[in-house]
């Protein structure tokens, strides 16, 4: 099979396996157990209006709340700060190590892609300083 990444945006509010029952959102023939009933999870509504419940760790796993900017500025700063310490470790084979794995051009280019990659992080890290600091002013 293929690999394929996508991402979705949803709604979401807090629900125990329980209270998801109650509502008749897992499967049909899913009833929780005793010690299932509180189970932590979410009601998620997709785009469409279809509504399921989902259990928390794998919930949260793939989604990161988004409700402000500043909200979405934290998971892009998180997506390339992980972007970048992978790149980052597989540079720390030195020059010619990556160059013999990707070719001297390609290591090269990564080099530059690095640099850049580090500035943008750091950007990124002083905006939301930015925006905390004038939240904590502004109450």
């Amino acid at each position: 099979m293929k690999q394929y990444t996508g991402t979705k945006t949803v709604k979401a509010m807090p629900m125990t396996m329980g209270e998801a029952y109650e509502r008749k959102l897992l499967k049909k023939g899913v009833r929780p157990s005793e010690c299932e009933t509180d189970k932590a999870g979410y009601l998620v509504e997709y785009e469409d209006g279809y509504q399921s419940w989902f259990p928390a760790e794998p919930f949260e796993k793939a989604y990161k709340l988004s409700e402000t900017f500043l909200d979405r500025l934290r998971i892009e700063y998180a997506e390339v700060k992980e972007r970048f310490i992978s790149l980052d470790n597989f540079y720390k084979k030195g020059f010619d190590g990556v160059a013999e794995i990707v070719g001297a051009r390609q290591a090269a280019l990564l080099l530059c892609q690095m640099s850049s990659m580090r500035t943008y992080v750091e950007v990124l890290e002083t905006r939301i300083e930015d925006i905390e600091q004038s939240i904590k002013n502004d109450k």
